[in-house]
């Protein structure tokens, strides 16, 4: 038993290691990011749409599939993580105030201190609250994986479409700034 936990925390590790690299380099290289973007949306819908629907006759088909729930909840974790690949290693500076109360002198002495933090904890749980609340957790309350399925196929397609409208903007303004434009 212990070397299982070990094993299962040494893999989380090892995998928030991985994707604290890829994000930096998604914030890094934003080309890399919106392939990233592409390729999820296109995975999700691909999964999505590739999900049969339950035959209660067939003796290998169930009425909730795991695998296609988890891989859903996965790549729309996905896609919302490099979403926020430019902003999850920003740095943002807030103040710490701290009030202390001494009983013998009857005072109240209140400091303030200047802290740093980053998005990446904030980027890293949003993604994984959304991929379970919309890839998995649907599929726990439907107990049904082609209804759901098909409705997050045509999120999926939705998320293109906004990849897409993001992409040419961007592409835009990158264009204007390498002409001189700005």
């Amino acid at each position: 038993m212990p070397d299982s936990i070990l094993t299962i925390i040494l893999v989380g590790v090892i995998g928030l290691i991985v994707l604290a690299i890829l994000l930096k380099l998604c914030n890094r290289f934003p080309f890399l990011n919106y392939l990233f973007i592409f390729g999820s949306a296109l995975a999700l819908c691909i999964i999505c749409f590739s999900v049969k629907p339950y035959n209660p006759g067939s003796v290998h088909d169930d009425k909730f599939k795991g695998a296609a729930a988890i891989w859903q909840a996965v790549l729309v974790a996905m896609y919302v993580m490099f979403l926020w690949a430019d902003i999850a290693f920003d740095k943002y500076e807030y103040y710490e105030h701290t009030a202390e109360y001494n009983e013998y002198s009857n005072t109240i002495t209140v400091t303030s201190k200047l802290q740093t933090a980053s998005n990446f904890w904030s980027c890293l749980g949003l993604s994984l609250a959304t991929g379970f609340g919309l890839g998995f957790l649907p599929h726990l309350i439907l107990g049904d994986s082609y209804t759901w399925s098909r409705i997050l196929g045509f999120i999926s397609i939705a998320m293109m479409v906004y990849w897409g409208i993001k992409f040419t903007a961007f592409m835009v303004g990158y264009i204007r700034a390498k002409k001189g434009y700005y």
